[in-house]
């Protein structure tokens, strides 16, 4: 399983990268705002597709920020989901908001779940292997 972690934060995504490798996930990527996640998932923020050397490969799960500069995570999340090669890869947003819109704007873009930040390390991993097995089921 690898992840794509998006955080505008260097510590949340070195949290979570910890989280994952400890528990058997190793060499997450990592982006810091929603342009490169799209970039490194070949998917084009402009409209330009990307070099095939910016994109990673094999990318099972994305846990992505809500509240970014530039683009936010409900946009990304909605992009992810309209691309063909990335429309069925669980998009779990990590966020601190906790209202109700921003949860509700979250699954209306696509995404297959919340985690509420402080994020806590069991609850991310069990919500992760949900999305996993949810995903193997439907392939």
């Amino acid at each position: 399983m690898r992840a794509l972690i998006v955080d505008d934060s260097l510590e949340i995504r070195e949290i979570i990268a910890a989280y994952l490798t400890a528990a058997g996930y190793p060499d997450p990527a990592k982006a810091a705002n929603a342009e490169a996640a799209l970039g490194l998932l070949g998917i084009s923020s402009s409209g330009i597709t990307p070099a095939p050397a910016a994109t990673v490969e094999g990318i099972d799960v994305i846990l992505m920020d809500i509240m970014m500069p530039g683009m936010d995570g409900i946009e990304a999340c909605a992009r992810i989901k309209r691309h063909q090669a990335t429309s069925e890869t669980p998009v779990l947003m990590v966020s601190s908001r906790d209202d109700n819109t921003a949860l509700q704007q979250a699954f209306l873009a696509g995404a297959s779940d919340y985690v509420r930040k402080p994020i806590e390390r069991v609850e991310l991993l069990a919500r992760i292997r949900s999305a996993l097995r949810l995903k193997a089921e439907l392939d």
